[in-house]
């Protein structure tokens, strides 16, 4: 928020993104576990 606050254009486009997967049934979760499937992918941390 504080980003986007600060007028960032990516932070507020990606709330935009954001709050349009939040009025499709579904899409939120479908989002998650791409955004996990991503993230699981990433190399430890050592």
């Amino acid at each position: 928020m504080e980003m986007a606050e600060k007028g960032d254009q990516a932070h507020i486009d990606k709330m935009d993104e954001m709050k349009e997967l939040m009025t499709k049934p579904g899409a939120m979760e479908e989002w998650f576990a791409g955004a996990q499937k991503e993230f699981d992918a990433l190399p430890e941390d050592k």
